[in-house]
């Protein structure tokens, strides 16, 4: 079994707008990840919610663990635990965001 680190996903909300673009886990090789991390900005003026679905384009949900949505702060690196499989991420702001919110993601795939 190989495990392959990658750093190579940037999502960004742009200025008045409510939700990031996708990213695509399976195609990265992460469906079967250990984990992700992502990194909030270095400042948040809305709550940021992940939202996952089993395939690019396909129906999203807000990831819920241990029955809160799990959310994403300013300035910190958040570890997202993955028992499930995952094909899609994205990110959805409570509200319209001032200015472009850019969030960065490091996985650990193991093949």
């Amino acid at each position: 079994m190989a495990v392959t680190n990658w750093r190579d996903a940037v999502l960004t909300i742009l200025s008045g707008a409510t939700a990031s673009e996708e990213v695509d886990l399976a195609a990265k090789g992460a469906r079967r990840a250990k984990s992700l991390m992502i990194r909030g900005p270095a400042t948040l003026a809305v709550t940021i919610t992940v939202h996952v679905a089993e395939v690019v384009g396909g129906t999203y949900y807000p990831l819920s663990i241990g029955g809160s949505d799990f959310t994403i702060p300013a300035a910190k690196w958040v570890v997202l635990p993955l028992d499930m499989p995952i094909g899609a991420l994205k990110l959805i702001a409570g509200s319209a965001v001032g200015e472009d919110e850019v969030f960065r993601i490091m996985g650990v795939a193991v093949r």
